[in-house]
């Protein structure tokens, strides 16, 4: 897999500031972007390298900082789905704590997962900024790899 796919997909599974994760949690939780196959979509809007098309960052574009300032703009669309959650692993001490008190060894969460449907270019500037075919090429990469790692089976 080629160096900036990694990347990218490594930053969108960040739950850290800047990550996919992290906007989609933190920000564009309420963000509707219509729904696709039965399933209601959400955006995460990012910014990227428009020669190489790494990922420099997921925010909202009142929040760009300097150093992406000449990066272009794009949404993923994806649509989200709930599924159970899988039994967590305990340490031993927590086994012994929710034996001692009495709390259930597992308690189902449910687990938000995502499968890209497009890549939107926008704007978050006056100027639009061109684009290469390698950037490009990669941004579908980047998705294709994202739906077969991380993405559900719609």
């Amino acid at each position: 897999m080629d160096r900036v796919v990694e990347n990218n997909l490594r930053l969108m599974e960040s739950n850290e500031y800047g990550g996919m994760r992290y906007i989609l949690g933190a920000e564009s939780i309420n963000g509707y972007a219509g729904e696709w196959k039965k399933y209601p979509c959400i955006s995460a809007n990012f910014l990227f390298d428009p020669n190489t098309g790494a990922i420099g960052i997921f925010t909202n574009y009142g929040n760009v900082p300097e150093q992406f300032v000449s990066f272009s703009s794009a949404i993923f669309r994806l649509a989200c789905k709930f599924e159970r959650g899988k039994k967590p692993e305990y340490t031993s001490l927590q086994k012994f704590w929710y034996n001692i008190f009495g709390y259930p060894n597992y308690i189902p969460v449910p687990i938000l997962t995502y499968y890209i449907i497009e890549y939107i270019p926008t704007s978050h500037r006056k100027r639009s900024i061109t684009t290469t075919r390698v950037a490009l090429d990669i941004l579908g990469k980047t998705m294709d790899n994202y739906n077969a790692l991380y993405g559900f089976n719609p």
